[in-house]
């Protein structure tokens, strides 16, 4: 489907497929305030041995938080990232409540980029004494690069010699548009135009384009102009 390979997805025959629910906190709001159901599927990864040969050679490995809500699967995507030889990127998943300060920082430090957003900056800052100046956190996570996104305001690039702010893009709304995966589609561009070489500035444009496109639409996964994508 989409052309991802499914190959190496797992089946769990006792346990059901995955559910979120997802709300709107006011009625004319379209911000998403989502219900995760727990004790599914995706709660009992298993780690094979054969991974780390199959996936020997590719570019990035793209791992969550969220996914480590279970000592089962933490050891199982701990196992993947100390097998992985490629760029390991982050994206931060706080969502009550399944918020571990210390499977924050461990991943962090497994880490070569981070994805985060407003909120989730400030709840490091204001609950785990993250410095409040996210540049200093390359130095002390050992991070080469931090993306910001930040809503209608666009996605920052924060490197170790420049922050970039990409120009905000707006995009008129289709009827009940809401920002369902807007930040997953912004971390998809993001990781893949940086493999691609693309400068900070270009990736931050492309970025904020895709991201502005999918918060126009109703849904997590519309089709893309490949106008946008290219």
């Amino acid at each position: 489907m989409r052309g991802v390979d499914v190959q190496y997805i797992q089946w769990d025959e006792h346990k059901e497929t995955g559910r979120v629910n997802i709300d709107f906190i006011e009625e004319e709001s379209n911000e998403p305030c989502y219900q995760i159901i727990e004790d599914v599927a995706w709660d009992y990864l298993q780690y094979k041995e054969e991974f780390a040969i199959a996936f020997e050679g590719d570019d990035s490995l793209y791992f969550g938080t969220l996914a480590q809500r279970n000592q089962q699967n933490q050891q199982t995507i701990y196992q993947l990232i100390n097998n992985f030889k490629g760029f390991k990127l982050l994206d931060l998943n706080l969502r009550k409540p399944f918020i571990y300060s210390d499977v924050i920082v461990e991943s962090i430090k497994l880490a070569n980029g981070l994805k985060l957003n407003l909120d989730e900056a400030k709840y490091l800052q204001g609950n785990l004494n993250f410095d409040n100046n996210i540049q200093n956190w390359l130095e002390q996570y050992n991070l080469e690069w931090i993306v910001l996104t930040q809503g209608e305001l666009g996605t920052k690039w924060i490197h170790r010699e420049q922050i970039i702010d990409g120009d905000r893009v707006i995009i008129n709304p289709e009827e009940n548009a809401d920002f369902v995966g807007a930040g997953d589609s912004v971390c998809a561009v993001v990781i893949t135009k940086y493999l691609d070489g693309l400068s900070p500035s270009m990736i931050v444009e492309k970025a904020n384009q895709v991201g502005a496109y999918i918060a126009s639409c109703q849904g997590a996964i519309p089709t893309i102009p490949l106008t946008l994508l290219f």
